[in-house]
């Protein structure tokens, strides 16, 4: 019961702190470019990407249970850290060449889930049933909900002559705010999980 009311409290404090976080931007990068791949809430984005994987990697290498899954949803989030930071590295490097770096986290977890898949299919299927993994998986659908929400093509059909970019950016970027801040809390719901479970081989 006690886990519940925290959580209760907890989230919407959370939802309320993205919300406040997408309305700063704007105030906080007016003089800059908000909205934009180098606005402070694609900085936080990253941020929350490069912690999900920290922390799975502490998990990975700390933890008894679950340090397969771990290595593998910490690979993943490493590859969307990189995904995410595309035209960053296109300033000092070759167009394109992101998915190079990319490709090498993908490939480790691939072949990692294929040395591991028979204990990886043991763990999945026990998170599958948890909150934790609800949580995580609200997180990766409204990740994905994002990436659709913000096509050029829907914005400029939706407002026609008067198409702003800044407005599709505000829309895109704000949902994927969100969706980033429930997938670090699905990772320390992850971490809580992992604790109270014993070990799945």
């Amino acid at each position: 019961m006690q886990a519940i009311i925290i959580r209760g409290v907890v989230y919407p404090l959370v939802a309320i702190a993205l919300g406040e976080g997408v309305r700063l931007e704007l105030e906080l990068a007016a003089d800059w470019r908000p909205f934009t791949e180098f606005g402070y809430l694609q900085i936080t984005q990253s941020l929350f990407l490069f912690v999900c994987a920290a922390i799975l990697t502490l998990q990975a290498l700390r933890g008894t249970v679950y340090r397969e899954l771990a290595v593998c949803m910490g690979l993943f989030f490493l590859a969307l850290l990189i995904r995410e930071n595309d035209q960053p590295l296109e300033l000092i490097l070759p167009h394109g060449s992101w998915k190079y770096f990319a490709a090498i986290p993908i490939i480790a977890l691939l072949v990692y889930s294929w040395k591991n898949r028979h204990v990886l299919t043991a763990q999945a299927r026990n998170y599958s049933g948890s909150f934790a993994f609800g949580v995580m998986l609200s997180g990766m659908l409204v990740l994905a909900f994002s990436r659709l929400f913000g096509r050029n093509s829907f914005w400029e059909q939706l407002m026609g002559d008067t198409y702003l970019r800044k407005v599709k950016m505000v829309a895109e970027e704000g949902t994927e705010f969100l969706a980033l801040g429930m997938v670090l809390l699905a990772v320390v719901e992850f971490v809580l999980f992992c604790r109270s479970s014993k070990r799945v081989d």
